[in-house]
């Protein structure tokens, strides 16, 4: 984690200190939800074509919502962990130099964790509250795990930033409805659109060539549920 990634840490601590210590309500939500990746096609490609199929996710996390008093906007935390993994087959050579094809079994996983700050504004005095949201965020990557069966070895092959071990600064901006269930609890449907890696990009060289780090965006849609105020 370079000094810019300690700084966006540090600043999210202090934001989640700074909120609880002056709102005068806190809502403590519990969320799930269905993610959709979008970068490189080699990440998101299905296996049998030839990618490592990690085009979609599955995310969990605890979200907090603090109200201020006299304070037109609701301040956010929030803590997220994604998953995503896929197993397949495909037919390749073992190595450059044998032009022999066999069928490969390859399984691949990654996680990411994320701390979120960020803000809610309500426009609208609606029934069914709809908010807007913007979030900054850091993001850690973990390295893409990659199990071949046969296995096969060439010069390269882990290069692209994408698989490596990351930390990254992003944004999210999306909209949500607020439902209220029975007295205490709420529901919480929402959609982010994320730029997980928007600061903090790298590159990969090797033998004269540089390997970029592309874009990674995540569409998340979520549900979260209230179920404590304090």
């Amino acid at each position: 984690m370079n000094i810019k990634n300690h700084f966006i840490f540090l600043f999210f601590i202090v934001s989640f200190t700074s909120n609880i210590l002056n709102a005068q309500k806190i809502n403590i939500g519990f969320l799930g939800g269905y993610s959709k990746i979008y970068t490189n096609d080699f990440y998101t490609k299905d296996i049998p074509d030839i990618g490592l199929g990690l085009e979609k996710g599955y995310n969990f996390g605890v979200k907090l919502k603090y109200t201020i008093k006299n304070f037109p906007l609701k301040l956010i935390n929030k803590i997220s962990y994604l998953s995503m993994g896929d197993t397949g087959y495909y037919w390749d050579t073992l190595n450059p130099w044998n032009s022999h094809f066999t069928k490969m079994k390859l399984k691949t996983a990654v996680y990411i964790f994320s701390l979120d700050t960020g803000i809610e504004y309500f426009p609208f005095k609606n029934i069914i509250p709809q908010y807007f949201s913007f979030d900054l965020m850091i993001n850690y990557f973990s390295k893409t795990e990659i199990k071949q069966n046969p296995s096969s070895e060439f010069e390269g092959k882990n290069l692209n930033p994408l698989l490596s071990e990351r930390t990254r600064v992003g944004l999210s901006f999306g909209t949500g409805i607020i439902i209220h269930l029975i007295n205490g609890i709420d529901a919480d449907i929402n959609i982010n659109y994320y730029l997980m890696n928007l600061i903090g990009k790298k590159s990969n060289f090797f033998n004269g060539y540089e390997f970029k780090e592309d874009d990674f965006n995540i569409l998340i849609l979520n549900l979260a549920i209230y179920v404590y105020k304090f």
